[in-house]
């Protein structure tokens, strides 16, 4: 049973669209074929190779068995261009599949987003808390309610503001402070700007309350805490998925999945500015600090 499942992707036409020429994206797709070794695989950059014309792309990615996309903009684009002939979609590097409309049917993956569960778990490792604040645009507000589900093994609670506009955002986070969280988690919506991030990293450290951000990015420019997906681990997990998808699983029973590793970073500057004492277990359970 072993010796087949190493043969279950040979000979098999895998296409690989990425979004673009980053670093990452290529280090996921050298990975990915060592895990796929003895399948046909194309590659396509959708910055050079996806502005040939929609029926051009259609004829070349047709005859695939799977196609493995990287980041959203290659997802979506893929999942449009494939509709009138579905072939099955397994995409990774993707923070909110479900903001920008991905499920579907013929679509399967792994986001780079974990869970707030997940993201929450380190922080309790070292600091007693309760109640997890979180910004959020009425649109994106039913995706909310999922992470809210996720805490119910927990004595934390998830409290909701929703913004308008840009306008809003010192006053809305004051509002949450008001109501006494301990912790702000960025959900990545779309008020999630440079400029937004400024204004709540400047108001979070007055109330010293920890951010909890959606990636390394927002850690490096001064939120504490970021657990995400580890790229890695995201693109072996998107191999499996293949895989099963050859063995004869359905995309239906396989749907969106979180990230089975993750990597955590902390800024331990941000932490001597928030008078958090962090024990040896939270310092254990990171992968990078920033200082």
């Amino acid at each position: 049973m072993l010796e087949k499942k190493k043969r279950v992707q040979e000979g098999k036409i895998i296409s690989i669209v990425k979004s673009g020429s980053l670093s990452i994206y290529n280090d996921a797709i050298k990975r990915f074929k060592e895990f796929m070794q003895g399948s046909d695989i194309k590659e396509y950059n959708i910055g050079s190779d996806l502005k040939i014309t929609k029926l051009g792309m259609i004829s070349r990615l047709k005859n695939s068995h799977a196609i493995f996309t990287l980041g959203s903009i290659a997802t979506v684009a893929v999942k449009e261009i494939v509709k009138f002939k579905p072939v099955p979609i397994v995409f990774g590097m993707v923070l909110e599949p479900d903001r920008n409309n991905i499920p579907d049917e013929y679509v399967a993956g792994i986001q780079s987003r974990v869970s707030l569960l997940s993201s929450v778990i380190p922080l309790l490792s070292f600091k007693s808390f309760t109640k997890v604040g979180v910004i959020i645009s009425q649109e994106n507000m039913k995706f909310i309610e999922k992470e809210k589900h996720s805490l119910t093994s927990t004595d934390v609670l998830l409290l909701s503001k929703t913004i308008k506009s840009d306008k809003e955002i010192k006053a809305t986070f004051l509002t949450l402070k008001e109501k006494g969280i301990e912790v702000l988690w960025l959900y990545p919506d779309k008020w999630l700007t440079e400029d937004n991030f400024e204004i709540l990293l400047r108001e979070s450290l007055k109330a010293k309350i920890p951010i909890n951000a959606p990636s390394e990015h927002f850690v490096k420019k001064g939120a504490f805490l970021s657990v995400y997906g580890d790229p890695a681990g995201v693109v072996n997990q998107a191999a499996v998925i293949t895989k099963d998808l050859f063995f004869g699983k359905k995309i239906s029973e396989i749907g969106i999945q979180y990230p089975a590793s993750t990597k955590t970073i902390c800024n331990l500057t941000t932490a001597k500015q928030l008078n958090l004492k962090l024990n040896n277990e939270f310092k254990r359970s990171c992968d990078v600090f920033y200082k």
